[in-house]
């Protein structure tokens, strides 16, 4: 997991990088807004009948719209709260957003690539076919998404998200498991970018 601490700890570093640059630069406020966001997500793993229940927390770093269309970077990490009786996923993702507005209703869509860690429970899992038991693997993580946002006000939202993870797993014949996700949480807008949300 140290390669995930270290791109946390990263992405982390440059959003309050950004942050501190955009208070600091006159008009930044027109041209970036940086959203925070934490919630609740259900998972079905893809793995047999497993579900998870955890914490996601991320960051979007908006830029200047084109054509009603905002671009974005965006980082997030997952954690299990409860690893079901079958497997237990989590993850720390980057990429890329693309999102509108519509009145209070902020609907955008997502391409995030990371590494995810599973940990295979009951003693570990047996590779189909093969005298082959896994307790854990690090793995790729692509994962297509989109959402939407609800603002309540020039700074909160409530957030709406579903993600298609699809981890390069090696414990099943293709290769993949495809996982989804589904997240209900808070959104916070920072002050030096609320002039990026109208109603």
């Amino acid at each position: 997991m140290n390669l995930l601490r270290g791109f946390a700890t990263l992405a982390a570093l440059l959003l309050l990088n950004v942050a501190a640059t955009a208070q600091a630069v006159p008009g930044a406020s027109s041209t970036l807004t940086l959203e925070v966001f934490l919630g609740a997500t259900g998972i079905t793993t893809g793995l047999g009948s497993g579900r998870n229940t955890g914490l996601t927390a991320g960051a979007t770093l908006g830029f200047h719209p084109f054509f009603h269309l905002t671009p974005a970077l965006e980082v997030r990490g997952t954690l299990p709260i409860d690893q079901g009786s079958v497997d237990g996923q989590k993850n720390v993702l980057g990429g890329l957003q693309v999102a509108t507005q519509l009145s209070r209703f902020h609907p955008y869509a997502n391409i995030l690539f990371g590494r995810g860690e599973i940990t295979y429970l009951n003693g570990g899992y047996q590779v189909p076919g093969k005298f082959i038991f896994y307790t854990a693997s690090h793995d790729n993580v692509l994962s297509p998404g989109a959402g939407i946002d609800f603002a309540l006000s020039s700074l909160w939202s409530i957030k709406l998200d579903y993600q298609h993870q699809r981890y390069a797993a090696p414990v099943v014949p293709s290769g993949y498991l495809n996982a989804d996700a589904l997240t209900v949480g808070i959104e916070y807008q920072f002050a030096f970018a609320r002039k990026g949300r109208k109603f």
